[in-house]
């Protein structure tokens, strides 16, 4: 405990010493896992500030901690944020470095599908949908049901209130033909691919649920205010 208070207390001089510094056109911060001492409910407030203090500037923040890195991807957004993975491939004599640009899920999606995996194609794409919904009810601060163990929620729990929660005004958030679209290619498409039985699933009805996703998406972004 010592130890991570001592760690944000100097990240906060360091943050500080950059706001006071003379306003320059090069502005550069980069973050090499100085995250890695601190437990998450330290961390999230970090990616807060650096969205409210440093917007203007290029960040890096590098970590080898696969889950934080994929947290991270959760929390922020794709459009200000590039995702890339450097790892080593081994070859019959030495390794080589390998320098890959992480494609957001539903472009994953994409790519697995041109290449007719339709099991992976699934996969990713159920991951899109699952992390759309968490970032809404995160955003919005909808109430999900409470699970000491977070991990032991599953992605009805989130789903759930979006399809019947309302807007301020009273309005559904979202239009009946889009829930009813999502319920169909969840019980056709993305859980009995997602899982070992021997499914046949043709690739239109991929199509047409990776659409739904992005039309969820869509529709999703345009929620103004939640009725909690």
């Amino acid at each position: 405990m010592a130890l991570q208070k001592l760690s944000s207390i100097a990240l906060s001089i360091y943050f500080a010493a950059l706001l006071l510094q003379p306003d320059s056109a090069l502005k550069l911060l980069v973050l090499d896992d100085i995250l890695i001492g601190l437990d998450m409910s330290s961390r999230f407030p970090i990616l807060d500030i650096l969205e409210e203090y440093f917007s203007d500037y290029q960040i890096f923040l590098m970590t080898y901690d696969k889950t934080w890195y994929e947290m991270v991807k959760q929390r922020s957004d794709e459009k200000d944020w590039k995702y890339t993975e450097f790892y080593s491939k081994a070859t019959d004599e030495y390794e080589i470095p390998i320098c890959k640009e992480d494609a957001p899920y539903l472009e994953k999606a994409k790519e697995y599908l041109d290449e007719n995996d339709y099991k992976a194609c699934v996969i990713y794409l159920r991951t899109a949908f699952e992390e759309i919904i968490k970032k809404f009810c995160a955003k919005k601060g909808l109430r999900v049901r409470y699970c000491e163990n977070s991990k032991k929620l599953d992605t009805e729990d989130f789903w759930s209130p979006i399809k019947t929660g309302n807007t301020k005004e009273g309005d559904p958030l979202l239009d009946n033909k889009i829930v009813n679209t999502i319920e169909q290619y969840r019980t056709c498409v993305l859980n009995p691919l997602s899982h070992a039985a021997i499914v046949n699933v043709s690739r239109r009805e991929i199509e047409d649920s990776i659409k739904a996703v992005e039309d969820l998406k869509v529709a999703l972004a345009e929620v103004k205010s939640v009725q909690r």
